[in-house]
This record gives structure tokens, sequence and C-alpha cells, in this order.
């Protein structure tokens, strides 16, 4: 029999148990983000669908609406997950605590004034009289800084903890995942800085919007530099624990490393300013890029085994010992007793979007190398990844790794997680495929599309009526 304590997987279990000296976690982060998600991000979303499907009368606000729903699902949806549990996860996986153990809480302070700010600031502008504009247009760029403020502590926080974990080498496990995390912290500021950039510009010229094509690229720049490698390193990191996968045994560095060059290929092209001085070859080192990307997420996906399940699991491999016969028995193939609801389903679903994606923007490049031109629309892959893979995502891991931070051992309702799966699967299915096969989909397709936002709503309510009621009935049998 192995000895279980020099597997890999050890060095993940021990990091996400708690230590002296770390900072408990920042739960508000959810509680905001998810506020905002519903009530601001995929309202907006669902009537920016609808108005244009059903011929609501609101056109003034549609493309307020659509800008403004990206910037909060970016930010409010995924970065109120990100932040909190990779300020929570990343130190105890380091094993180096917080210099600051206050600094979530500050972090949070800062971002969730920004959301408040640019949230009813910028829906109001196309209401307010003449004179409340300017006031109005100027508290965005002020939301814009309070963000900014809030990455900058953000990143100097983690770039302490992995610097210090470099010079300790603590938690070997830290070093292969480090290109990835590295390209979380430049995304994060690269998108704060672009974001303040054109808030100011649109404050300065009186505008509703930002600039339009840079606000295109500021949300592929963070897709590709801050949704993909948390995503992955995370998958890296716990999927092994939480799925009972293969062991990371293979070299992620190199992998990491790949994707990182690959990424600055496919958006360095995409800067706005580059199409003005070499347009056509710009796009042809882009499309090659996102070929070579797209190949490296495959190659991570069949690695990871999260689809596939062919590979031998880490409990397989080490010959750890599991719970026998006097023992209650986990779920087959899983390491738990269903406390957390079937979360792996969700997950399950992320990743099939993941290489669905991928795989059709394979073809639109090659296509577009090869003929000029693209099949598919951006919207329909920017909305499989975002809504297809980080929204089941996080639909998945919230329900698995937050209660367990909150110090909480099952989840209110676990049969919710399974509901949520059917919701939020349906809604990507109804906001994607009318938009791959518009020619089958008519009418029928359009419909899908203007109601796709409600059963995206109706998910993520499910995931905050399980987190706080477990929330709930911690607090009450504490």
């Amino acid at each position: 029999m192995n000895n279980p304590s020099r597997n890999p997987i050890e060095k993940i279990i021990s990091a996400s148990k708690p230590g002296i000296g770390h900072a408990p976690f920042e739960i508000r982060f959810v509680w905001i983000g998810l506020f905002f998600t519903i009530s601001g991000g995929l309202t907006l979303g669902s009537l920016a669908a609808a108005i244009p499907v059903f011929e609501l009368p609101f056109a003034n606000y549609y493309a307020i609406a659509y800008q403004l729903h990206g910037h909060l699902q970016l930010v409010a949806w995924t970065g109120c997950f990100i932040i909190p549990i990779s300020l929570h996860f990343i130190p105890r996986f380091a094993g180096i605590p917080l210099k600051n153990p206050n600094v979530p809480f500050i972090v949070f302070l800062f971002f969730s004034a920004s959301l408040f700010l640019r949230f009813f600031s910028q829906i109001l502008l196309p209401a307010v009289p003449e004179s409340f504009f300017k006031i109005a247009s100027w508290l965005v760029f002020l939301s814009a800084i309070l963000f900014l403020t809030a990455i900058y502590f953000y990143i100097k926080s983690i770039f302490h903890v992995m610097g210090e974990a470099k010079k300790k080498i603590k938690r070997p496990a830290l070093p292969p995942v480090a290109p990835f995390f590295m390209m979380v912290l430049a995304g994060w500021m690269g998108y704060a800085i672009v974001n303040t950039v054109l808030t100011f510009s649109m404050a300065s010229e009186g505008k509703f919007l930002s600039d339009v094509v840079w606000d295109r690229f500021a949300v592929e720049f963070f897709i590709g530099f801050v949704l993909f490698p948390i995503s992955f390193s995370f998958a890296i990191r716990t999927f092994p624990l939480y799925l009972r996968l293969p062991a990371t045994d293979w070299s992620v560095r190199k992998l990491a490393v790949f994707f990182l060059v690959t990424s600055l290929l496919a958006l360095i092209p995409q800067l706005p300013f580059m199409h003005t001085i070499a347009s056509a070859k710009s796009a042809n080192i882009s499309a090659v890029g996102i070929i070579l990307r797209s190949l490296a997420v495959l190659w991570l996906i069949w690695k990871l085994d999260v689809l596939t399940r062919l590979q031998m699991n880490w409990v397989q491999k080490y010959e750890v010992e599991v719970p026998g016969d006097n023992r209650r028995s986990t779920r087959p193939g899983m390491p738990d007793y269903g406390e957390f609801g079937k979360f792996e389903l969700l997950i399950y679903a992320a990743f099939t979007w993941l290489v669905l994606g991928t795989i059709l923007q394979i073809i639109n490049e090659v296509s577009f190398l090869w003929q000029g031109y693209r099949y598919i629309i951006d919207e329909a892959i920017r909305h499989i990844y975002l809504l297809g893979f980080i929204t089941n995502l996080i639909l998945g891991m919230a329900p698995r790794m937050v209660p367990a931070f909150m110090g909480v051992k099952t989840v209110f309702r676990p049969n919710l997680v399974t509901w949520s799966f059917f919701l939020i699967n349906f809604a990507a299915f109804a906001r994607i495929i009318p938009k791959l096969a518009s020619n089958v989909f008519t009418r029928f397709g359009n419909i899908l599309y203007g109601i796709s936002g409600l059963f995206a709503m109706a998910s993520i309510i499910l995931l905050w009526l399980v987190l706080f009621n477990s929330r709930k009935v911690f607090n009450r049998e504490a």
C-alpha cells in the first residue's frame, strides 16, 4: 500500500484546510454579486434580448442595457465569486497568509461601491435632465476608479502571496499553475484600466455608451485572461478531489505557458488600433492564435478526464483506501454523499459547452483563413463561453466550495442544485442555438432567445436560495 501522504492530491486537500493567520471568507462578496447579477446583469440581459423580439417600447435603453449587462455579468457575476474565492483559496493553497487580513473586506467595499455607482448612474443616463446628465456620466467614471482601486488591492495581495510562496516553496503544487494565476492578475488589471479609460472618454464626450469596439475587445480580453485561466487553474487543483479524477501528474506549467503565448497571439492583433495598421495580417495572426489556444483547451479537457473518465483516478492510481462495508458508501464514482447536490452535472455541462465552443471557434477561424469569412457570429460563441461554460461552472462549483468556506457541511435542499442545472442549460440552449441555426429557428427561435434570460435568472435565484439558507441554518445551529 502506497503512502497517500506522498500523493499530489494530498497537497490539494491540505490547502483547503483552515490555517493559522488566514483571513476568513468574505461571504458578502457573494451576496452583493448575486444581487447585482439578478437585479442588474440578468434583468438588463433579459430586457436587451426581449426588446427586439417582442418589440418592446424601450428602444432607447437597448444599447445601454446590452453594454451594462455585459459589464455586470463579468464583474458582478464572475468577479464576486472569483475574487473572494481566490483571496481565500490561494493563500491556503500556497501556505502563505494574506499580509493584511483586512484586504478581503477592503476590496469588497471598493468593489461593491463601484457596482452600485455603475448600475444606478449609467442606467439613468437616457432619463435624467440635461443638467444632471454630466453628473451621472462622471459618477460612471468614479465607479471605474473605485473598481480599479479594488483590483489594485486584490492584485497586490495575491502577488505578495505568490512571491512569498516562490521564495519558501511551501506548496509544490502552486508553481505549475502560477502562469494561469499571473494571467488572471494581468487580466483584471488590464480590464480595469481599459474600463477606466473608456468611462472617462464617455463622460468627457457626453455619451451614453463607452466605445463599442474597445468595449468588445475588453470583453474578449477578460474571457481570455481572467475567465479561462482561473477556471483551468481551479479545475486542475480541485477536480481530482471533488470529482475523483486523475491527479495532475503531467506538465501543467508547459500547457499554461503555451496557453499564455497563444492567448497573446490571439488578442494582441485584435487591439482596435491594430486594424488601422495592418488589418488583414492582424486578422490572420489572431485566427492562428485562436486555433492554437482552442487546441490547448481541448488538450486540457482531455487531460482532466472530466468528460471521458477513461483514465485511472487518483484513488486507484495511488491505492488510497476508501470507506469499507462498515462505513457509509459515497456516491458511485464520487467522494461525497450527495450533501452538496448533484453539482457535477453542472460541471459536466460546463465543459461540454466549452468543447462545443472551442470546436466551433476552430471551424470559424479555419474558415476565415481558408475562405475569408466566418460561419458563426461572435455573439453565439461568446455566449457559449459565458453562459454555457462559465455560468454552469460557477453554479456547479459554488455549492461545492462556498459552503465549506463558511463552515457548512451540507447545503440547503441539495435537489435545488439539480434544478439549477436544468434551468441554466435550457437558458443556454435558448440563447445560443437560435444564433447558431437562425435559418432553422425563425420565429420560435426568436421567442426562445427572448425568454432565455428569465430561465438564467431563475437558476441564479436557486443558487442564492441554496447558499443563503445554508448559511442561515449553520448560524442557527452554531
